[in-house]
């Protein structure tokens, strides 16, 4: 289902928030730890500071090595080896960043390490989902690393059916939380765009992967009936 290495139950793993710390994601949050606790998957939280990459794509490497050392060091200090992450942004910085900084640790974001659960049989699936149909957001730190499969397979396995939209997989286009430090009118306009293109699939469900996609996207709703989950929402549902 998807090529991360294998899940061991005798580890602990670190349940690293990031940017679903700073959003309206709660519900993730209780979906991801009941379905880590269903599969007797052993986790830890830590404190964190905030993995500033958008400071560091703005040109501030000062306050992002800052916070980058600050958060190395906790995972250093925990003893612990293996990430499990609901946010694409701090995926990409702990995998590419802080290992080129000297930190050793497997990384899984939250998406792969459900599909290898329920691949490996570790999470009972109790009742396929209800809903006819459903489109997936791909978030951009995911898409442009090529990670595209693990949501479309969990959905499938679920006997789910994703419905496509016009830009989707590595050539999706930005939620606008892309630029949410920007205070002007742009971030709405891109994500108003967006969230217009996934409504032309006629789905009764987006499905996210992104603390921030899901908060973009939500905000772009005008009063329509279209729900919007992240992933681990709707396995929870299904277990």
């Amino acid at each position: 289902m998807n090529d991360t290495s294998h899940i061991d139950l005798d580890t602990t793993y670190i349940l690293w928030w990031g940017s679903s710390a700073y959003t309206t994601s709660g519900d993730m949050r209780e979906s991801l730890k009941r379905i880590l606790e269903a599969a007797a998957v052993k986790y830890v939280c830590v404190e964190e500071c905030d993995c500033s990459e958008e400071l560091r794509y703005r040109g501030d490497e000062y306050t992002f090595e800052m916070c980058a050392r600050r958060n190395i060091e906790t995972i250093i200090d925990s003893g612990l080896k293996h990430i499990i992450t609901p946010c694409p942004h701090s995926y990409n910085v702990i995998n590419r960043y802080y290992t080129a900084m000297g930190l050793d640790v497997e990384v899984w974001h939250h998406s792969d390490f459900i599909a290898t659960l329920i691949e490996r049989g570790l999470l009972t699936i109790k009742q396929h989902m209800s809903i006819p149909r459903m489109t997936y957001h791909d978030p951009c730190r995911l898409s442009r690393a090529g990670k595209t499969g693990a949501v479309r397979d969990i959905i499938k396995h679920l006997k789910g059916c994703v419905a496509e939209a016009p830009h989707h997989g590595t050539e999706s286009i930005c939620c606008g939380g892309a630029s949410f430090l920007d205070t002007s009118s742009i971030p709405a306009r891109v994500s108003i765009m967006r969230y217009e293109e996934l409504l032309s699939t006629a789905c009764d469900v987006i499905v996210t992967a992104c603390p921030v996609c899901h908060d973009m996207l939500l905000s772009a709703r005008t009063g329509d009936k279209t729900q919007v989950k992240d992933i681990a929402i709707i396995v929870a549902e299904c277990i």
